[in-house]
């Protein structure tokens, strides 16, 4: 079983999910249930359709349940350099914050660092008001981000947030 980083962090931190032995389990009984039914029928035997499905799961100690989607992987999608795959695992943690570089919402948004110092605030959940509060006006505020939303051929903050959020993880990348 391969995993990025920061499925790695969920699998040790969560105390939901737990991967011994290179099988990927719940740590309640009737969740690991769940979760086994799901990837058998990602990974059916030979010759039977293979299928998608979700489900959450709780977590010790935690308000909000993590969210996993197992996706069977067809073979037309395995990377030949890599060992074969057969599902992607999604897991998601509506508790976490995000993890976004300013630089690299610059970078790929084509943005100013204020701007993009604006439009990772507003997707880490902050208000117009909350960024005014960190030393601007309201009206500065709102300018860069009409600015913003020029430069993307946007016009709702949400969109916004949906690019910015894209980013999340990716490293910043160095111009050679």
């Amino acid at each position: 079983m391969g995993a990025n980083d920061r499925a790695r962090r969920v699998l040790s931190e969560s105390g939901a999910l737990s991967d011994r032995g290179r099988v990927l389990s719940a740590t309640g009984f009737v969740e690991n249930d769940g979760l086994q039914r799901l990837l058998a029928r990602a990974l059916p035997p030979l010759g039977l359709p293979a299928s998608a499905g979700s489900m959450t799961i709780a977590r010790p100690n935690a308000r909000t349940r993590l969210t996993v989607h197992v996706t069977p992987v067809t073979r037309r999608e395995w990377d030949l350099r890599a060992q074969r795959v057969a599902a992607l695992v999604l897991i998601a943690d509506p508790a976490s914050r995000p993890r976004i570089d300013a630089g690299l919402v610059a970078e790929v948004l084509n943005l100013t660092p204020a701007e993009s110092r604006l439009a990772t605030m507003l997707a880490a959940g902050r208000t117009v008001r909350e960024i005014a509060a960190t030393g601007r006006t309201e009206g500065t505020v709102r300018w860069h981000l009409k600015r913003i939303f020029r430069k993307q051929g946007i016009s709702r903050q949400a969109d916004l947030v949906r690019r910015v959020l894209s980013l999340e993880g990716f490293p910043r990348s160095r111009r050679l």
